[in-house]
């Protein structure tokens, strides 16, 4: 069995994974997420895939250690570049930044159709990721939110349609799903970003330079966005 404690953001998206065939994990590191998923019954078969050697190698001797060679797959891949169209039928990428994630899916459009399930989850930039998501097709079905050593995550639930969509400064910002639902996370998160926000505008407010004034302009606007949401 697998002794290795997943994180909480790990364990949270697995939860997200019910009834796979096949779950590919694009960037899977130590392979982690695929043993876990094939022991707890949530997927038959995996693909552990990443673009490292020296990594790959750990999930590859992890998983002869847990006896699940037969049951999981390891490849050196850069993104979707050594599966099948359609092999698997759901999809985790995980703890990259948000522009890596977005030029994986790019990458490895051929290989999707709408009945794979891609659950995603960047580190950074998110807005620009979702923004991507929408303008290619990329239909955003569910969000998870938690915070995970002190730092705020969305695990999302995606597919791929091909059709764009518009988002609104807000969903783009902090998700669709969140905000309409108004996710007791997403509020906490809010919070902070506001005395964060509120704290940096005190002290650009201090600051008469012209380079402060475009700045100050840049975290009044995401400040009102805050406020709003906060109010809503």
């Amino acid at each position: 069995m697998n002794k290795r404690i997943l994180s909480d953001r790990l364990l949270a998206a697995a939860s997200l994974v019910n009834g796979a065939e096949i779950a590919a994990d694009i960037g899977t590191d130590h392979g982690l997420l695929p043993v876990y998923l094939v022991e707890q019954n949530r997927a038959k078969r995996a693909i552990a895939m990443d673009l490292r050697t020296e990594p790959l190698k750990r999930a590859a001797d992890y998983i002869r250690e847990v006896r699940l060679s037969s049951k999981i797959d390891v490849r050196l891949s850069d993104g979707f570049e050594k599966m099948e169209p359609f092999e698997a039928d759901i999809v985790t990428i995980l703890g990259m930044g948000g522009p890596l994630i977005t030029k994986i899916l790019e990458k490895g459009k051929s290989k999707l159709n709408s009945s794979m399930k891609l659950i995603l989850s960047p580190q950074s930039e998110y807005r620009e990721y979702r923004e991507y998501l929408s303008q290619n097709g990329f239909v955003i079905e569910a969000e998870l939110a938690l915070f995970d050593r002190g730092k705020f995550y969305c695990i999302e639930t995606v597919r791929y349609t091909g059709e764009p969509y518009e988002l609104t400064e807000a969903e783009l910002e902090y998700g669709p799903c969140l905000v309409g639902a108004k996710d007791a996370t997403l509020i906490e998160q809010l919070k902070k970003e506001e005395g964060i926000l509120s704290g940096i505008l005190e002290n650009l407010n201090r600051d008469g330079s012209d380079k402060s004034i475009a700045r100050r302009e840049e975290i009044r606007a995401k400040l009102s966005l805050v406020q709003g949401l906060l109010e809503r």
